[in-house]
């Protein structure tokens, strides 16, 4: 995700203090060497201070965020309905959970695996994707279509930029798609893409 804020949003603000960098390493070259100071507060205090305003003020707006949780796309009249899944915290782990890892260190020290390790990946994966339940909670976010700003299809996903303000945008992975062209047609079918 933060890729693409870099790309969408610090596009625009890169260049300013790429310029000062370079700029500065070249005086400290040919005038004093104490430029090399202003260069490296450019680089060790103001870049990360940008893109530390990057990553909280866009990172973390309804229009980003959506991107890093489990969902659901379902194309309605109207727009796109993201439909996501937000997980509950487990505080403490209760003692079947300690128990199953207390187990897992001891099968860990024999010198035998009975399993493969592709069957011990499998499992793992399962235990760590909580299932579905009451206590899981849904928000829904209508993405109309007319908030479709840009649409940006490559080999491996669908990236949809967003009107929001703050800017946001919707990357879709095309391998979570069944069927991918129906998608894409749709999608063009409904917005004015660039």
């Amino acid at each position: 995700m933060m890729i693409h804020l870099v790309r969408i949003v610090a596009g625009k603000w890169l260049p300013i203090p790429l310029a000062i960098f370079i700029t500065s390493i070249a005086l400290a070259f040919l005038i004093d060497l104490r430029y090399v100071i202003v260069a490296m507060i450019v680089l060790l205090i103001l870049v990360p201070m940008m893109m530390a305003f990057l990553y909280i003020y866009y990172g973390l707006a309804p229009g980003c965020w959506q991107n890093i949780i489990e969902k659901e796309l379902e194309i309605v009249d109207d727009g796109i309905n993201v439909k996501m899944y937000i997980y509950p915290k487990k505080d403490k782990i209760d003692e079947q959970d300690s128990k199953q890892i207390v187990d897992k260190w001891a099968d860990f020290d024999k010198e035998e695996d009975t399993e493969s390790t592709e069957e011990a990946e499998d499992s793992i994966a399962e235990e760590s994707m909580p299932e579905p339940d009451a206590e899981v909670l849904h928000r829904n976010r209508l993405i109309r279509w007319n908030e479709i700003k840009q649409m940006k299809v490559s080999s491996d996903r669908i990236f949809l930029l967003l009107t929001d303000r703050p800017l946001g945008f919707l990357h879709i992975p095309i391998s979570s798609l069944s069927d991918a062209t129906a998608f894409i047609q749709v999608l063009k079918s409904r917005i004015s893409v660039k």
